[in-house]
């Protein structure tokens, strides 16, 4: 009995136990490359994710310049409006002047010409005085 071997359940217990050995392997394998292509898939989907961030985050920053662009015009167009009423007022008030001294002027004229009327009136009123009581 020596040349010809048998097998034990020792042997038939290890081959056993090699076998679920090896399918837990393939089975592990199986499970950790599913976990590798998931991470992958997650990796991707962080990195558009990160992207679209990045995006958003340059938007913001064109809406805020764009913002502060919006109120330094505002800004501009009330000092401009205030500049335009206080130009009117000026260009008012400066018609207003001339006007007077237009009329002021010309009551001068007036009057000038009245001195000499009213000092004739004097005269005649003198000479008419003497001939009604002469």
């Amino acid at each position: 009995m020596q040349g010809i071997h048998f097998k034990n359940d020792t042997d038939e217990t290890s081959d056993d136990l090699s076998a679920v050995l090896l399918a837990n392997m393939a089975v592990e394998k199986e499970v950790l490359n599913c976990l590798r292509k998931q991470l992958e898939d997650l990796r991707r989907q962080l990195s558009g994710k990160d992207q679209l961030l990045k995006e958003a985050e340059a938007a913001k920053n064109k809406i805020s310049t764009i913002q502060s662009q919006v109120n330094e015009l505002k800004q501009l167009a009330a000092e401009k409006d205030s500049l335009t009423k206080s130009s009117q007022l000026q260009a008012c008030s400066l018609m207003m002047q001339r006007y007077l001294c237009l009329l002021l002027y010309s009551l001068s004229l007036f009057l000038d010409l009245l001195y000499p009327m009213m000092k004739f009136l004097r005269i005649a009123t003198v000479v008419l005085t003497s001939l009604c009581y002469s």
